[in-house]
């Protein structure tokens, strides 16, 4: 067969900083090392990994090309459970934020084949973490577990919110293939599937894993990571109260199975990772990193199977924000949801609510029976406007769709909220946030009710109220922008405009850019909406795009820069009201849609490096050859040394290269699949060594075929 190749002519090639598509596994066990393997681009400098935590550290770099990197991660023994933040970190700058999850059970890694009940790869103890990816369209993961008479196990899949896209399903079979359990989405408000199951009869049963294959499913192989847990965890489903102020003491009841025998009830300072939803625009409390993680231990006062009663005191001193409530038990760690400190008039559900003050309120509430509607007098002055919100779904409750109701002495509906953020399952923000200015001093009644009627002990819902007037929440793309001294970059901020605020410009800036004395600005305009589409899954979102020069004289290294906002109506006020950009993370599922859950991150980071000058241009980017035949593959240098390496990148070991011709405009290879490369296209890249480091060519894309069958005859 001839060696038939589509040459086209390319563009000098363009730099650009690091960048992760997917990562397998999606995390590892605490106490071990993990060997990671991340797909991407620009990844042939990545030194390392930067984590949210010491206890995590990137050990060394296996293997390393343009599209893929290869290492070895150690976490130690102590690091908490859950996600953490990770960027990579190379010469040509650092990667976006992702998330890397810390397990506390051993980890079994997918092995394929393993896609029918008969091909069911066996795990061979319980508890275990399970650590797979549906890596093509006709892909599905099939595990084994043995199980006692008597006995329930919990098989609990995590994807979307550890980075990855998958849209999952989980089977249960028993011994004959017959289907004792199912589940596609474990409450209305998390899309992981989750399945508890008693066995009545020892035996071998089989759990599946299987993508989501309806009209919205998102491409198979692009993301579709997951990490599967099979334990004797006990559950806790929901909390009864969701916040305390410092220095006072908080009773809570939690809801779950397997309660009785927890022997420790514990309240973390959350992570930034943990965050449970956070969509825009958001009344989740956004807190600085902790420098460390504080732990409340909470004194038991009553346990039993389906609850557990625990008492905490939380320090004058303890940090607001968000925190998490987790379980000890001898069968392991179970993590609840999150618990708010937060510095407000804390109240229990009272008749009435003086609102005329200048302090924040909150209210600890619970919609206890179905139908159910709670009811507040609210003591209002005129003129003194008031942000009225709940937390509930943000906070991990399962459950409960809250819908708020303002009306006046008369009766009259003054202001109403359903969902901070419209969206369906988990986009979107369940929770409501209204704003209201009295015009008169007097009583408004403010009422809470589930959407659908509903109601019991998951319905707790943490009530707050604040004096401030509806303005906009801005946040930045990318998180992390990497750019060359003397270069360029773009930083896009975009806008959600809270309940109230329309027709308003909003002037944005860029502080800390290094070497820069007048700040790069941007202008939004009046007639920028943020506003759902018609199917309520677009969403029309304002934009800018503030273009950054870094000069020439500027020091490589890591700046920290600011995004400020401020309306027109502020711009004159002698303490203009300046919001400051988040920097966030987000994630799928259903990754072209609008409403990502989102995890905040500390800041925007720039990354100023050296330029680079050299170049490696293909003279063709497909080709086709046959398996045992040998051809030939050329590229030009620009700006190479003539000792520089050259290599070819990402070919599979059964397919063998070498440099046959050298000049110091060009290179030449022979390239030869042996009789044991498989009939595929896979891809590859050119790289130059030059100065220690790496310059990639474009993407090639290699299709090996039969020796004898020509490109015309397929």
């Amino acid at each position: 067969m001839k060696t038939v190749l589509a040459a086209m002519l390319l563009p000098a090639a363009m730099w650009c900083a690091p960048a992760i598509t997917k990562m397998s596994p999606l995390g590892g066990q605490r106490g071990a090392s993990v060997r990671m393997e991340i797909a991407g681009s620009e990844l042939s400098n990545v030194h390392g990994a930067e984590f949210d935590t010491g206890g995590i550290r990137w050990q060394r770099t296996i293997a390393a090309s343009s599209k893929r990197v290869e290492g070895e991660i150690v976490v130690d023994a102590g690091v908490g459970l859950g996600p953490h933040l990770m960027k990579l970190l190379s010469l040509d700058g650092h990667s976006q934020s992702v998330l890397f999850y810390v397990g506390q059970f051993p980890a079994v890694r997918d092995a394929e084949p393993n896609n029918s009940l008969a091909q069911a790869q066996p795990v061979a103890a319980i508890p275990a973490e399970i650590y797979g990816a549906i890596d093509a369209v006709e892909d599905s993961d099939y595990f084994a577990v043995d199980a006692k008479a008597g006995e329930e196990l919990r098989f609990e899949l995590r994807a979307y919110e550890y980075g990855s896209q998958l849209e999952a399903k989980l089977h249960l079979y028993d011994s004959t293939g017959r289907r004792v359990a199912f589940n596609d989405d474990a409450s209305d408000f998390d899309d992981n599937p989750v399945v508890a199951k008693r066995f009545d009869s020892a035996g071998r049963y089989v759990v599946h894993v299987d993508i989501y294959r309806g009209p919205r499913a998102y491409g198979a192989a692009v993301n579709n990571a997951y990490v599967l847990r099979v334990s004797r965890l006990p559950v806790l489903h929901h909390l009864s109260r969701l916040g305390a102020a410092p220095g006072s003491t908080a009773r809570l009841i939690a809801g779950g199975q397997g309660l009785e025998g927890a022997s420790e009830v514990l309240l973390t300072r959350a992570r930034r990772a943990e965050y449970f939803r956070m969509t825009y625009p958001t009344t989740i409390p956004v807190t600085p990193e902790a420098p460390s993680s504080p732990v409340l231990r909470g004194e038991i006062v009553k346990r039993q199977a389906d609850k557990l009663e625990a008492e905490f005191r939380v320090p004058a001193g303890a940090p607001p924000g968000l925190w998490r409530l987790s379980v000890v038990s001898s069968a392991g760690i179970a993590e609840g949801g999150l618990f708010e400190v937060a510095a407000a008039a804390d109240l229990a559900e009272p008749r009435e609510i003086d609102a005329r003050g200048a302090g924040e309120i909150a209210v600890n509430g619970l919609l206890s029976a179905k139908r159910e509607t709670d009811s507040y007098r609210l003591l209002a002055k005129a003129g003194r406007p008031l942000h009225i919100w709940t937390l509930s779904a943000q906070l991990g409750q399962p459950e409960l769709d809250t819908v708020l109701e303002l009306r006046s002495a008369e009766g009259k509906l003054v202001a109403e909220s359903d969902d901070a953020v419209t969206g369906i399952a988990s986009l979107g923000n369940a929770d409501s946030s209204m704003f209201h200015t009295p015009a008169a001093d007097g009583i408004l009644t403010l009422t809470i009710r589930d959407r659908q009627n509903r109601g019991g002990e998951a319905y707790a819902y943490r009530l707050r109220i604040k004096p401030e007037s509806p303005r906009f929440q801005l946040w930045t793309l990318p998180d992390n922008l990497t750019v060359t001294r003397g270069g360029d970059a773009e930083l896009k901020v975009q806008m959600a405009r809270e309940p109230g605020f329309e027709n308003e410009e909003v002037s944005v800036w860029v502080e800390g850019l290094p070497g820069v004395a007048e700040p790069p600005r941007a202008e939004f305009r009046a007639d920028q909406v943020w506003e759902p589409g018609a199917d309520l899954l677009q969403q029309i979102t304002p934009e800018v795009t503030i273009p950054l020069r870094v000069p020439g004289s500027a020091a490589v290294g890591e700046y920290t820069i600011r995004v400020l906002g401020v309306a027109k109506r502020d711009r004159g006020e002698a303490s203009p009201r300046i919001v400051e950009a988040h920097a966030s993370l987000k994630r799928g599922p259903l990754n072209g849609l609008f409403n990502f859950t989102r995890r905040p991150l500390p800041a925007v980071t720039l990354r100023v490096v050296d330029p680079v000058t050299a170049e490696v241009t293909p003279d063709m980017t497909k080709m086709e050859i046959a398996v045992g035949v040998p051809a030939r593959w050329k590229a030009a240098l620009k700006n190479v040394p003539a000792g520089a390496p050259v290599e070819l990148r990402g070919l599979p070991a059964s397919i063998a290269w070498r440099e046959i011709e050298r000049t110091p405009g060009a290179v030449e290879f022979e390239i030869v699949p042996s009789t044991a490369a498989a009939a595929k296209t896979i891809s590859f890249t050119a790289e130059a060594n030059v100065g220690g480091r790496w310059v990639a060519s474009k993407e090639v894309q290699l299709e090996t075929a039969e020796h004898g069958v020509s490109g015309g005859e397929r």
